[in-house]
């Protein structure tokens, strides 16, 4: 079945550029914001884990080229454990 990750279509090299809380016609806050560092995807990811929201991730591909969004559905993330490995589950490690 794969990670959360693989199933909206994340591939392995893909660089996240932006994040957007909130899927496509859902709630959330909606605006894009530029990530800096995995750091900063994974405060983005945990904070959408712990409020069961979704999450929407430009990304491109290994080489940089071409932009595609993605989304990935938090709820039903078991997100009591804020870990490291709760990124690896998610498929974003």
């Amino acid at each position: 079945m794969g990670s959360l990750a693989d199933r909206a279509g994340l591939r392995a090299g893909d660089w996240v550029r932006a994040i957007a809380k909130g899927g496509v016609g859902g709630n959330g806050d909606g605006e894009w914001r530029d990530l800096r560092s995995l750091t900063d995807l994974r405060w983005e990811v945990t904070q959408a884990a712990l409020q069961q929201s979704a999450l929407r991730l430009q990304v491109s591909d290994r080489d940089g080229r071409g932009t595609r969004t993605v989304s990935i559905e938090m709820a039903g993330v078991d997100a009591r454990e804020i870990d490291a490995a709760l990124i690896a589950r998610i498929g974003l490690g």
